[in-house]
């Protein structure tokens, strides 16, 4: 008939008349390459990510708009130089995930984009 009785979606999305029901919450880690001056902190400060070079997903990707909605001072990158050293984008979680490895940068990953919370290659 053409209607759609259930959806799982990503928030933060618009409120269209929509009966919402959570199906979980899951919490964000920072991953940073390994050696990197955050790496033997247990919690990170939203006040350090400002001074890292920060990876994120494009403008757009659903996961980009809940860590900015729910990380306050990430939500500056949209603003030009308010701290924040530098930004790139990225166009996967797994493209962002190689770019920490290799140095580029530290970013914010669901929990569990990391299974077990080892080091991944080089992070």
């Amino acid at each position: 008939q053409g209607k759609i009785d259930c959806a799982i979606m990503a928030e933060p999305f618009p409120d269209s008349g929509l009966t919402v029901r959570p199906l979980y919450d899951e919490p964000f880690v920072v991953a940073v390459p390994r050696g990197h001056q955050l790496s033997q902190q247990t919690k990170v400060d939203p006040d350090e990510l400002k001074q890292q070079t920060m990876l994120l997903l494009g403008s757009g990707h659903c996961f980009r708009d809940h860590v900015l909605s729910v990380c306050p001072e990430l939500s500056r990158f949209s603003q030009a130089a308010d701290g924040i050293q530098k930004t790139f984008e990225g166009s996967s979680l797994e493209t962002i995930r190689h770019m920490v490895a290799s140095g580029v940068g530290i970013t914010v990953l669901p929990r569990t984009s990391v299974p077990d919370l080892k080091p991944h290659n080089d992070m």
